[in-house]
């Protein structure tokens, strides 16, 4: 038995009715519920057995939507939405429709620009890639509208400039804390609070097999009352939670280490000051998962008046020990946290 598991959207139209098929209208696209299209057939059977009694309508809404999972088309590009598979849309307005206010911050493939909605008034933080052969930011942009919670920083949608798609954001003043950090290192106090928020939303995007790869200060902004959200998931990975071969489990594990090595990295920054680590995480976490015990990338100065329970948080986060923190509550039963109310922080999560 062939169906569909989630609704799907496709730019097909056909009457009413047509074929048997139940469908409505949304954006112009076809939607085609869970169990619309579903057709008997066994192992080695020709299509046209297959499709044996089934109206042509139907057969060519079928054959269309296995060209695009053969494609691994997961969305569909409207006028006014991005639409994806599992019933996500994300909104697209005209480039003409907001004034760029200036560049409010640099990225490795990117610049960010503050600009405003002319109707509302409404200010978003908007990327502009460097390059014109930029993938796009459609698949980013699901992955951290996905995500969202209060942690996370809030896809407002797209704005279209030309052929182009660019990823706007919910404006915030908040300023990144490798900006923060350059004008006073937090306290230890305070570096627990925000290690904290960091943890809660790892712990979350795993939970929703997401993996943010790139956990840096420069992509972790503050609030002058100490809120933390994430933001930039230019690098993000969606891998499912549990279940699937070894090699899934392979890359899941290495994945998850990336983004605990990346909360280490930080918290060391936050602490002890700006550093240019030499690995990105993807390739640090590959190295500690298979290496010696001892193995490590972090030395601390001394005589710095941090706590014994701050370093080795740091040092368990980036070596082979982070793989024993890959499952359950490991992390947030740290000696360093408790004085954390982890549900203040929304993380009530079981898995991490």
């Amino acid at each position: 038995m062939l169906s569909l598991r989630a609704p799907l959207y496709f730019p097909i139209l056909v009457e009413k009715g047509a074929g048997g098929v139940q469908r409505t209208e949304r954006a112009g696209f076809l939607v085609l519920s869970r169990d619309v299209l579903s057709v008997s057939g066994a192992s080695g059977v020709k299509d046209e057995a297959v499709f044996k009694g089934v109206s042509t309508e139907k057969k060519r809404v079928f054959e269309e939507i296995k060209k695009r999972h053969a494609e691994q088309m997961k969305y569909a590009v409207t006028p006014d939405n991005v639409i994806y598979a599992d019933g996500v849309v994300l909104p697209i307005l005209p480039w003409s429709r907001v004034q760029k206010r200036g560049m409010i911050g640099e990225g490795g493939n990117s610049d960010i620009f503050l600009v405003r909605d002319r109707g509302s008034g409404a200010e978003y933080a908007v990327k502009i890639p460097k390059k014109a052969n930029h993938r796009g930011y459609v698949q980013e942009g699901y992955l951290q509208r996905k995500s969202q919670f209060k942690n996370i920083v809030r896809v407002a949608g797209f704005l279209r400039d030309g052929e182009r798609l660019l990823l706007a954001c919910e404006y915030q003043r908040y300023i990144t804390l490798k900006k923060k950090i350059r004008r006073n290192l937090l306290s230890e106090k305070k570096c627990v609070y925000v290690a904290a928020q960091l943890v809660a939303i790892v712990r979350r995007l795993h939970s929703l097999g997401v993996h943010h790869l790139d956990i840096a200060p420069d992509n972790i902004f503050i609030g002058s009352d100490g809120h933390v959200v994430l933001g930039d998931f230019g690098d993000a990975r969606s891998v499912s939670p549990e279940g699937g071969c070894a090699d899934k489990e392979a890359v899941r594990r290495v994945y998850r280490a990336a983004d605990w090595i990346g909360v280490g990295r930080c918290v060391y920054c936050f602490l002890y000051g700006e550093k240019k680590f030499k690995t990105y995480v993807v390739d640090e976490a590959q190295r500690v998962l298979s290496g010696p015990a001892s193995s490590s990338e972090i030395s601390f100065p001394r005589n710095t008046g941090i706590s014994a329970d701050a370093r080795q948080f740091i040092t368990d986060l980036t070596t082979p020990a982070v793989s024993g923190m890959l499952q359950g509550d490991q992390i947030r039963q740290r000696k360093w946290f408790k004085n954390i109310n982890w549900e203040r922080y929304g993380d009530v999560t079981k898995r991490s």
